[in-house]
């Protein structure tokens, strides 16, 4: 299977990709994936997520939630995620 570009993901492959990887982990392994993304650039890619996810619930209750869980049920969801990779500005070749 040839390498896909995290720039030219589909919707499917995107919740693929989000269903391969363990967010938030710490571990580069955990962003291993089957369309042979660089782990690198998957694990920066959802760090932007985790953050925008950040602002969403900022932006929602002033302040961050008591519970982790509760705040992954909340907004880690495919439309906060296509939202966000939709804003990203792809610079390729760089």
């Amino acid at each position: 299977m040839a390498k896909a570009k995290m720039s030219n993901l589909g919707k499917t492959q995107l919740k693929r990709l989000r269903k391969d990887i363990k967010l938030n982990s710490l571990f580069i392994s955990d962003y291993e994936n089957r369309y042979g993304i660089d782990p690198h650039e998957v694990c920066d890619f959802f760090d932007g997520y985790m953050s925008y996810l950040s602002e969403l619930e900022k932006e929602k209750y002033g302040k961050e939630l008591d519970k982790i869980e509760d705040f992954f049920k909340e907004f880690d969801t495919f439309e906060n995620l296509w939202e966000w990779y939709c804003m990203i500005e792809w610079n390729e070749g760089e």
